[in-house]
């Protein structure tokens, strides 16, 4: 979760212009958050669903955490 909010929110970054993420790159953002949570929890699920909300309408992806 930290890594994910020192990208997002630049924390601990000196000198960094803000620029606008793309969807593409916030997705794979909670990826790696819920990837790197299930590596260090055991009773973490098999998968995750996100679901992107946009000014065009939303869509859902599930992706697996686990390949075991």
């Amino acid at each position: 979760m930290l890594r994910f909010l020192e990208q997002i929110g630049l924390k601990n970054q000196q000198n960094v212009q803000r620029v606008s993420l793309s969807k593409e790159k916030v997705v794979n953002l909670v990826k790696d958050v819920f990837i790197s949570a299930a590596e260090r929890d055991i009773y973490t699920g098999d998968a995750v669903v996100v679901h992107v909300i946009t000014k065009d309408g939303t869509t859902t992806e599930r992706f697996p955490l686990r390949r075991d």
